[in-house]
């Protein structure tokens, strides 16, 4: 069953299912967000948020220690209540903003856990390059949580697999499985198993192995060839709400204390960041999703010769847009796919 906040816009849409809306959204601050560390005593209201890895330090913390977790409602503009399948995402961008000042260096390529091993690891291969990868991933819940029930001020776990802190958040970075099921992904080194983060962070005009200077802008473009990824995105519109976790593995000294010795990891500005706030620099979402029926291709009124035009120079100029169907290329299978759903949108 819906909830009942969204029975009605659901119902609305479901009347003409025939035609599509393709919306623009931009989210420039989050609905919440949080700093997911274990000893964080200011949850929810705190104005930065650090990610880093406990991942030599042994059980007791996670190999991903400090997480950002980010929450967007998204059903203000987006309908809500659909079936996954209704919403085609067309683009999906977040970009935060750095809050310290050449403390880490610049790494837009994703590192194998075997980086992370000690040396004299069997597994252990050398990372090519300097600095770690900003990452952005999905969310899980345990203990009873959920995606409605979960505010950025409810408790940070439960009792942990190992004291003080190992497994025990409530909300974390995760990968799917093929039946949509969230997996914890925050000790993937211990656990000796790759992770597929939704996107890499980005900063413009910046060579890897740079230190990265306060108020860079990193720029996430959300991996829409990633099919797990992109079924949870739908599932998030479904929902109405959209939380993501960004995550790295830039080393720190944690315990109860966290952060002890240098910092050499990046500090992201949060919505509850004044400054951020007035200078616009606060966490921001951009989504671009058709919502209802590819065969009613531009989203204007019914499904007629328009929209045969619109997606003939979308898929002619390889916008993908026209990608309506996997695997993430554009050939005939999307062609397929809109004369399917435009001979059902027009009743032909």
């Amino acid at each position: 069953m819906l909830p009942k906040t969204y029975a009605a816009a659901a119902l609305g849409l479901l009347t003409t299912a025939a035609q599509a809306q393709v919306v623009d959204l931009v989210k420039d601050t989050a609905d919440g967000d949080r700093w997911m560390y274990p000893f964080n005593g200011t949850p929810g209201i705190r104005a930065i948020a650090s990610t880093f890895s406990a991942a030599d330090q042994g059980p007791g913390f996670d190999d991903r220690d400090g997480q950002f977790l980010l929450m967007f409602d998204t059903d203000a503009a987006i309908t809500p209540g659909l079936d996954p399948g209704s919403y085609q995402i067309i683009a999906a961008r977040l970009t935060l903003v750095i809050d310290n000042d050449e403390e880490f260096r610049y790494d837009p390529t994703p590192d194998s856990f075997r980086t992370l091993l000690a040396e004299s690891d069997p597994d252990f291969i050398a990372d090519a390059d300097s600095g770690r990868a900003m990452t952005i991933f999905g969310v899980g819940y345990r203990n009873g949580w959920d995606v409605f029930s979960w505010t950025q001020t409810s408790a940070f776990g439960g009792p942990p697999v190992i004291e003080p802190a190992q497994s025990a958040r409530n909300v974390f970075a995760a990968n799917y499985d093929s039946v949509g099921a969230a997996f914890d992904i925050s000790n993937n080194v211990k656990e000796r198993f790759e992770v597929a983060p939704l996107g890499i962070g980005e900063i413009e005009g910046m060579a890897p192995g740079d230190t990265v200077p306060a108020e860079s802008v990193v720029v996430f473009e959300l991996d829409l060839c990633d099919e797990d990824g992109m079924a949870f995105l739908r599932r998030s519109l479904r929902d109405g709400r959209l939380n993501l976790a960004v995550s790295s593995m830039h080393p720190a000294s944690g315990g109860p204390g966290g952060g002890a010795g240098d910092v050499l990891y990046p500090i992201f500005k949060t919505s509850d960041d004044v400054i951020a706030q007035i200078l616009d620099q606060t966490p921001t979402l951009e989504l671009t999703v058709r919502v209802g029926s590819p065969g009613n291709y531009d989203g204007i009124g019914g499904a007629d010769f328009s929209d045969v035009i619109a997606f003939i120079t979308d898929f002619g100029s390889g916008d993908p847009a026209a990608n309506l169907a996997p695997p993430c290329t554009l050939d005939f299978s999307d062609v397929l796919a809109f004369l399917v759903a435009f001979a059902a949108a027009s009743g032909g």
